[in-house]
């Protein structure tokens, strides 16, 4: 088969990423990230296997972390 006759590819934006991909990326600590989400200057969610779990898995906002980055004074 032809590699020719698949279409190209779109690399996307990704909606919603963990903390670990956000301090790759923006190059921003763990905790300056917290600190952010708690102050509400970042929007995120925890994703709950159960309603009643104690733990869970931390998404934050790839575009309110863009914002915030581009607020940024150089």
């Amino acid at each position: 088969m032809d590699t020719n006759e698949f279409p190209e590819t779109e690399t996307s934006t990704p909606v919603w990423i963990r903390i670990p991909e956000a301090t790759r990326l923006f190059g921003l600590k763990r905790s300056y990230l917290y600190e952010l989400v708690a102050t509400g200057t970042i929007r995120s969610r925890v994703l709950k296997s159960r309603r009643d779990s104690l733990r869970g898995v931390r998404l934050l906002s790839y575009d309110s972390l863009s914002e915030f980055i581009e607020s940024q004074p150089e």
